[in-house]
C-alpha cells in the first residue's frame, strides 16, 4: 500500500478542504448538473481512502473545530458548498405515457 501513514495524514489535512472546495467549483464552473461524491464514510486502509471520514457517528455540526479546523476536512469543504448553493430547480415530472392513469 505504500506509505499508508502519508495517506492517512492526507485524509485529515486542512489542504484537503481547498482541493475539495476547487473540485466542487471547477464542477460549478463546468455546469454543475449531477455530482456524485462517491463515498460519504468507509473504513479507511488497504483499499484507499474513499469516504468524507471513516467515521459514520460524525456529525460535523458538532465538531468545534468547524469551519476552520474540522476533523474531516473535505466534509468541511462539501458543506460549505452545499450550503451556498441556490435552491434546487423545480423539475416538472413528466408522467410517461400509460403510467398515469390519463392515457
Amino acid at each position: 500500500m505504500g506509505n499508508s501513514a502519508n495517506k492517512l495524514g492526507v485524509q485529515t489535512d486542512q489542504r484537503m478542504k481547498r482541493e475539495t472546495r476547487t473540485l466542487l467549483n471547477n464542477w460549478q464552473a463546468a455546469g454543475g448538473d449531477i455530482f456524485n461524491y462517491f463515498s460519504l464514510c468507509s473504513g479507511w486502509g488497504t483499499y484507499g481512502y474513499w469516504g468524507l471520514s471513516d467515521d459514520i457517528t460524525y456529525d460535523i455540526d458538532a465538531d468545534s473545530g468547524y469551519p476552520n479546523s474540522e476533523r474531516f476536512p473535505k466534509w468541511g469543504a462539501i458543506k460549505e458548498f452545499v450550503g451556498g448553493l441556490p435552491p434546487p430547480p423545480a423539475y416538472r415530472r413528466r408522467a410517461v405515457r400509460g403510467t398515469s392513469g390519463h392515457n
